[in-house]
């Protein structure tokens, strides 16, 4: 009787134990695991994220780019005129641009400096005069009431019509000196263009010196396309170099260059 009823006992011991196996699945180490970092609150991450983190630090405090800065100043302009600015300035190396703007209905000016450290655009500070704040140039921007009135801005000569002592600039370009009242010009044209180094009678080969080097950096740099016409000058013996064109109404002139050749790297940047 008492084996009987033993083993009736152990029957039911082992249904019961099977039922409970059948519930209840074997939790896998994976998934122990997981449940553990997320009961404490841990975050899995990359072991580089620290380092990309850093990197997203160092991107937020780095300066603007040219393109950035010149983006910011055109959204400064109030103004009805097309706004006119250039892609790239020459700046020396650790040096930041920025600016200061004055717009009207019918026209704008900007003056461009270059800083040592970061000064927003339109900051008083720029009114100081600092030995660490130069001026790079100016622009200045305006429309006119008819293309006509536009043009009369423009002094253009087809100077192989004008005539004088001919002068080979190389690249089969060919200049025009003319003389008077001690200075001395020679000038070519580039399509729409009229260009001109100026220099003085006792130095007549720093004109021709300057305006060789200007006709080949030309060659490989385009200057933007006038309509209808532009006109630069160049001085070899001083700082009196500026540039003006028209865009239809618009007449655009940039000038307090520092150097001829920032003034070409200026105006072959715009578009």
């Amino acid at each position: 009787m008492k084996k009987r009823v033993y083993g009736s006992l152990l029957i039911f011991l082992l249904v019961v134990l099977s039922a409970c196996s059948a519930d209840h699945e074997p939790v896998k180490e994976s998934q122990i695991d997981a449940e553990t970092s997320a009961d404490q609150g841990e975050v899995k991450t990359k072991p580089d994220d620290k380092t990309t983190g850093d990197k997203i630090e160092d991107r937020k405090a780095e300066p603007l780019t040219q393109q950035e800065v010149l983006s910011a100043i055109a959204d400064e302009l109030q103004t009805n005129v097309e706004k006119i600015l250039p892609n790239h300035l020459p700046l020396e190396k650790g040096q930041h641009l920025t600016a200061k703007t004055e717009s009207r209905q019918n026209e704008y000016f900007i003056d461009f400096y270059s800083t040592k450290d970061l000064i927003p655009i339109n900051n008083e500070i720029l009114k100081e005069e600092r030995p660490d704040i130069k001026k790079i140039a100016n622009l200045k921007v305006e429309i006119y009431s008819s293309e006509k009135e536009a043009d009369e801005t423009i002094e253009f000569e087809d100077y192989s019509k004008v005539g004088g002592q001919k002068v080979d600039l190389g690249f089969e370009i060919t200049g025009y000196q003319d003389a008077g009242v001690g200075n001395l010009w020679t000038s070519w044209n580039e399509g729409r263009w009229a260009l001109a180094t100026h220099t003085s009678i006792q130095q007549p080969e720093q004109g021709v010196d300057l305006a060789k080097q200007s006709v080949k950096y030309l060659e490989e740099h385009t200057l933007p396309i006038p309509k209808m016409y532009g006109l630069i000058r160049l001085d070899a013996t001083g700082d009196s170099h500026y540039a003006i064109w028209t865009k239809g109404r618009v007449v655009v002139e940039v000038t307090e260059v520092s150097s001829a050749q920032n003034l070409l790297e200026t105006i072959v940047s715009f578009e």
